[in-house]
């Protein structure tokens, strides 16, 4: 059967679609399957709203471990803001979880579990540090997980949980950062040690040897 096309239709084809701006392999944007690009898409939003929901209840944990072996009234104040506020955060996070079909986490992940052994070593104020300085740190990855939610979550359920979120999360960071440095000055010795505990001068050094909840906690219980 004689071509349809008459010599040079093909060229002038692909001179008006560069023209218009359209890739010329467009074809092959075709192949692209649509339900592989939505199951990338869920893939993202349920890695986001997991780790939101991890981070949230290992701060709820917490939050009462520090109601419970906390010494300063300061630290009381803040893990009962926490208890309340993540407590609701958490809600609308696992609500927002079952409408886009994500499996719900039971329990903070490996890390965060882990701190909260090391919390459940200590009272009075070897807790009260060690506390403070994983607040201050946690916050500063709360509010970037809840950012990447508002900017990269495809559902909008997510997008509009961490637009609403960022700002709290921010008066947290802020609340957490003043805890820190009211409960924990710099260079005042040894992450969890005894308070006006004699420290050798390496140890009262950075904690560039010592870093949050990995070294041994002199104030530890037994």
């Amino acid at each position: 059967m004689p071509s349809l096309m008459r010599p040079g239709t093909v060229s002038a084809l692909t001179i008006a679609i560069a023209g218009a701006g359209i890739p010329a392999s467009f074809p092959a944007l075709a192949q692209e399957s649509p339900p592989q690009a939505q199951e990338q898409t869920l893939h993202l939003d349920e890695m986001l709203v997991q780790e939101a929901i991890q981070r949230g209840l290992a701060e709820i944990e917490m939050a009462r471990l520090a109601e419970e072996r906390a010494e300063a009234d300061a630290v009381h104040s803040f893990a009962e803001l926490m208890l309340e506020q993540h407590g609701k955060l958490n809600e609308r996070l696992i609500q927002a979880a079952r409408e886009i079909g994500a499996e719900i986490p039971s329990g903070p992940n490996e890390s965060e579990a882990s701190v909260i052994g090391r919390l459940k070593t200590l009272r009075g104020a070897a807790f009260d540090e060690v506390y403070a300085v994983g607040v201050a740190q946690d916050h500063m990855r709360h509010h970037n997980l809840y950012a990447r939610l508002a900017g990269y979550a495809s559902a909008p359920v997510l997008r509009r949980i961490g637009a609403e979120a960022v700002p709290v999360l921010e008066e947290h960071l802020a609340a957490a950062q003043a805890l820190r440095v009211e409960v924990r000055p710099i260079a005042q010795g040894p992450l969890g040690a005894v308070p006006d505990q004699a420290a050798e001068p390496s140890e009262a050094t950075p904690q560039r040897r010592q870093a949050p909840y990995s070294d041994e906690a002199e104030g530890a219980e037994p």
